[in-house]
C-alpha cells in the first residue's frame, strides 16, 4: 500500500510518498544489509557492548576511543543573508524575498544536521549489539 501527498513549502512543491512494507520482509532486508556491511572487511569491529558519552566539544565518544563529530556550522550564505536582512526596511518586498531565502537556507542546514545525526546513529548501531548512552545535563 502506498500513500502520496503533495506538500507546499514556500514556493516549492514536494511529493511525500509513504510505502508500507510487511514487517518480516523489512526485518530480513535490514539483517541482509547489516551482514553485507560487516562482510565488506571494514576496519570497524563489531562489539557486543559499547558506550557513548555525549560531550560539549565533541558530539560523542565511545568506550573504545573513537570520536564522532557531527557538528554543522552556519554557512557563509546564511551569515550573508542575515546581514542583508538587518539592513533592509521592514515591510519591503526585498525583505520578504530575503526572508524566503533565509528560510530555505535554514531548512538546508537542518536537513544537513539530520543527515549527520542519522549517519552517526547508523555507524554506531552497525558496530554494536548493545548500546549504553551517558548524557548529562550541564
Amino acid at each position: 500500500m502506498t500513500v502520496a501527498d503533495i506538500i507546499r513549502k514556500d514556493d516549492d512543491f514536494y511529493i511525500n510518498i509513504t510505502v508500507f512494507v510487511d514487517k518480516e520482509v523489512w526485518l530480513k532486508y535490514q539483517q541482509d544489509k547489516r551482514n553485507k556491511r560487516n562482510s565488506k572487511g571494514t576496519d570497524l569491529k563489531v562489539h557486543d557492548i559499547n558506550a557513548l558519552d555525549m560531550g560539549c566539544l565533541k558530539t560523542a565518544t565511545d568506550a573504545y576511543g573513537r570520536v564522532y563529530n557531527s557538528t554543522v556550522g552556519e554557512t557563509e550564505r546564511l551569515r550573508r543573508l542575515q546581514r542583508k536582512l538587518q539592513r533592509q526596511k521592514k515591510g519591503s518586498n526585498n525583505r520578504k524575498r530575503t526572508l524566503k531565502q533565509l528560510h530555505k537556507e535554514y531548512e538546508k542546514n537542518d536537513n544537513l544536521k539530520e543527515q549527520k545525526a542519522i549517519e552517526l546513529v547508523n555507524e554506531v548501531l552497525d558496530t554494536t549489539k548493545t548500546l549504553v548512552i551517558q548524557d548529562e545535563n550541564l
